[in-house]
């Protein structure tokens, strides 16, 4: 028998504010800083980066200003559940 594995302790997650993660973004895309060196240097997966990049480029060219901030269903709209869907329920 192999020796036993203690199990690791889960690492935090770090949380960024929208002002951190546009502060990544232009590292990236004004000071031509590697990806692979931003992801390094704050902690952060390139998959990560990318869908930040990805978020910024679609809520910011519809001139919102805040790009990472999750928005909320209004008042009274309950959630719409997968098996809800029919031929008939609006996109929007």
């Amino acid at each position: 028998m192999g020796p036993t594995m203690e199990p690791d302790m889960e690492t935090p997650r770090r949380h960024y504010t929208p002002e951190q993660k546009v502060n990544i973004l232009r590292q990236h895309l004004i000071e031509r800083t590697p990806v692979r060196g931003l992801c390094d240097q704050h902690g952060i997966a390139p998959t990560l980066f990318y869908q930040w990049q990805k978020t910024f480029f679609e809520k910011g060219t519809a001139g919102e200003g805040n790009f990472f901030v999750a928005q909320r269903r209004p008042a009274g709209i309950p959630p719409i559940r997968l098996g809800q869907w029919g031929r008939d329920t609006p996109l929007s």
